[in-house]
């Protein structure tokens, strides 16, 4: 019913805006850090000292991300359609670096390995981390999951029973993550 549908619009609603800060904030982080842009001036006074960098950068994709959107559903399916073809092209990449065997001792990297393998399947508490960290990377492996839970739950446009498909869907998803 109305109800039904308006708690979990907003629901929906939330959990997307959630989605775009933390993947906006992600993204600010990892681009600082690959292009080892940092800087120790305090710029906003409500930042820390040298975070005006991610800031700017955020705010700069949010302004790009608000642009494609103005432009209309069809420009931010071209879109998509390319980050589909950069995630599948990574995909790949990733697939012949496991399968090429490279060992660097001194970075800490080895080829496959079934020892390597079954070390890291096993639960480390602490590992040398912290309980931030732990929540952290807690948080990291589980946070995918859930926003494709969401991305799925978006497209009920496409399918056929809706009012069926997306409950079994979303309920099936969260078993699977």
């Amino acid at each position: 019913g109305q109800k039904l549908g308006a708690a979990l619009g907003v629901a929906f609603y939330l959990a997307f805006m959630v989605d775009v800060c933390w993947y906006i904030t992600g993204f600010a982080e990892l681009l600082c850090s690959a292009t080892k842009t940092f800087s120790t001036k305090q710029v906003f006074h409500w930042n820390p000292p040298g975070t005006w960098i991610s800031t700017c950068v955020s705010s700069g994709t949010l302004l790009l991300l608000t642009a494609v959107s103005a432009r209309g559903v069809r420009f931010s399916v071209r879109i998509s359609l390319g980050i589909l073809v950069l995630i599948i092209l990574c995909i790949i990449t990733s697939l012949v670096c496991l399968l090429v065997p490279t060992v660097n001792d001194k970075d800490g990297l080895t080829a496959f390995s079934w020892e390597t393998l079954s070390s890291n399947m096993h639960l480390h508490p602490h590992g040398g981390k912290d309980a931030g960290q732990m929540v952290m990377s807690s948080f990291v492996l589980v946070f995918p999951g859930f926003t494709g839970i969401l991305a799925g739950a978006n497209l009920s446009g496409e399918l056929r029973t809706p009012s069926k498909s997306i409950a079994r869907g979303t309920i099936a998803s969260l078993v699977f993550v």
